[in-house]
C-alpha cells in the first residue's frame, strides 16, 4: 500500500493519502489505516499550529500520559534524563521517578517538568522536539486518542 501525503490535523487526526485516496485517520491503535500508516514509517508532517485554537487542557490519566510519551518520543527522553540523574543527583531521580507514577498528569506541571530540564534532556536527546507548541498538540492527540 503506498502512503503520502501524511500530516496531522488540529483535531487530532492524520490525514493521509493511501494508494491515491486521501483519507482522514483517528489516532486510535485499533483503527486499520492508522496501524498501516504507523507500520509504512511513512513521514508526518508537524502537529499543527495551535496558537488560534481556544482550548483549556484536561489532566491526562496514566495511560494517556504513557502514550503521549510514546507518541512523541519523549519516552526515550524521560528514560535517558532517569539514567543520567540517577548517577549525577539522586534527589532530582527519585522526583521525577515518582513523577512518572502520578494518578494523574497537568499539561502546567508537564511543561514546567520539561522547562526545569531542558538543559539536561537536551544533552541527552539532542533530536527530541521540546518545544511547549510540539508539547500541546500532542496533548491535545493524547486527550482524545482511544485506549
Amino acid at each position: 500500500m503506498s502512503i503520502t501525503n501524511a500530516k496531522h490535523t488540529k483535531d487530532g487526526s492524520i490525514t493521509a493519502t493511501f494508494d491515491g485516496v486521501e483519507m482522514t485517520v483517528p489516532v486510535d491503535a485499533g483503527n486499520r489505516h492508522y496501524t498501516e500508516l504507523m507500520a509504512s514509517g511513512a513521514a508526518i508532517e508537524a502537529l499543527p499550529d495551535l496558537s488560534d485554537l481556544p482550548y483549556a487542557p484536561s489532566d491526562l490519566t496514566p495511560r494517556r500520559f504513557e502514550y503521549l510519551l510514546a507518541y512523541t518520543g519523549l519516552d526515550d527522553v524521560w528514560v535517558a534524563l532517569e539514567a543520567e540523574l540517577k548517577t549525577t543527583d539522586r534527589a532530582t531521580f527519585a522526583q521525577i521517578k515518582a513523577q512518572r507514577k502520578a494518578m494523574s498528569f497537568s499539561q502546567e506541571k508537564t511543561l514546567a517538568l520539561v522547562a526545569m530540564f531542558a538543559a539536561t534532556a537536551q544533552a541527552v536527546a539532542p533530536d527530541a522536539d521540546l518545544s511547549e507548541d510540539a508539547i500541546k498538540a500532542a496533548w491535545i492527540i493524547a486527550e482524545g486518542v482511544t485506549l
